[in-house]
């Protein structure tokens, strides 16, 4: 493999490109509508640092935005890049087994479903150790299971936080959420438990504030763990642009980070603001608001995606296409499905 093959394709030159399904097979377009990379994938997901992960014939490889392979097609499954480095799995097809330590360190013979580990940009594999499941690197660490605990690595595979957890998110704003026994609780890079287990339920933080579960009610907490917005809420999501979707009961609204109400709880379903608009559900049909609460485009769509560079992905009649903040078509309905224009994608994953 030729190491200054990435180098020769500078992302900018390609700009944001959008995931689209045609005829069953996956490409990519551009803002206009064309396509770069033609379909021909069994399934892929969106660029990150400047690779995509793409699937043929039941193998996984990369892609740069010229359409060649960077890394070819050999993993069972294959993840984002993220800090340098991306998740594949590379276990064997059916029943395995191999030899751990239990948690009192005897041996004993354990059955591997997956198995999964990390490779740079060039496809080699980084981190020797294989692992039950994998999230991405956030922050310099990636959490990792080790036999039905969980705990933290960096991005040499060493173990900076024991495994000792029943589950555990990335960090994001330099803390986690770890599951430990039944209640969940934050940690922050060194392993210290920051925000001792308590709640129910937890969720990472974005902009300063994490929403917590407390029996029924959702609430959010800041970074000492004090209740800033108290338990409240049916649901909860992650503030973006200052504002947060909530539920309570079957409607949807917004707040602020006062827990002030932007809107009336109206909606039937309601996502984050990106680019100044968030997507809400009126019936069953979705359209755009603005962040006083204004319908900016009215509720006309099928299905909906956030606004990325100027366009947003909507569904209609079985057909994806893309519109502009003006709510006119800017790429016409004809896809099976689409993606946003981006040039990293959000990563969702542990």
């Amino acid at each position: 493999m030729d190491r200054n093959k990435l180098q020769m394709y500078p992302e900018d030159n390609f700009g944001a490109l959008a995931l689209v399904q045609k005829r069953s097979m996956f490409g990519f377009i551009d803002k206009t509508g064309k396509f770069v990379i033609e379909p021909q994938f069994n399934n892929a997901q969106g660029f990150s640092e400047g690779l995509a992960a793409v699937e043929v014939k039941e193998k996984w490889g990369y892609i740069d935005k010229t359409g060649n392979f960077v890394i070819e097609p050999r993993f069972r499954l294959a993840f984002p890049f993220s800090e340098g480095l991306a998740v594949v799995e590379v276990g064997i097809k059916g029943r395995a087994f191999t030899f751990a330590r239990d948690a009192r360190g005897d041996i004993t013979l354990v059955d591997v479903e997956k198995i999964f580990s990390y490779i740079d940009k060039m496809g080699n594999f980084v981190i020797e150790e294989m692992f039950n499941l994998a999230g991405h690197f956030s922050e310099g660490l990636a959490a990792v299971e080790f036999w039905g605990k969980w705990g933290y690595i960096n991005r040499k595979g060493k173990v900076i936080i024991k495994p000792k957890f029943r589950w555990a998110w990335h960090f994001s704003g330099g803390f986690a959420p770890v599951l430990l026994k039944n209640k969940w609780g934050f940690l922050d890079h060194s392993g210290k438990e920051v925000v001792e287990p308590q709640f129910n339920d937890a969720q990472g933080f974005s902009e300063g504030l994490a929403a917590v579960k407390v029996k029924e009610k959702w609430g959010y907490i800041e970074k000492s763990g004090e209740f800033i917005i108290k338990p409240r809420f049916d649901s909860a999501r992650d503030f973006f642009q200052e504002l947060a979707s909530v539920k309570v009961g079957d409607k949807w609204g917004y707040i602020d980070k006062r827990g002030e109400f932007l809107t009336e709880l109206q909606f039937d379903n309601a996502w984050g603001f990106a680019e100044g608009l968030a997507s809400v559900k009126v019936g069953d049909k979705w359209g755009y608001i603005d962040n006083t609460g204004k319908i900016l485009i009215e509720p006309q769509f099928d299905s909906a995606k956030d606004f990325s560079e100027g366009l947003a992905g909507v569904e209609i009649k079985g057909k994806w296409g893309y519109i502009n903040k003006g709510g006119n078509f800017v790429i016409e309905p004809q896809f099976d499905y689409a993606e946003n224009f981006s040039n990293s994608v959000r990563l969702n994953t542990i």
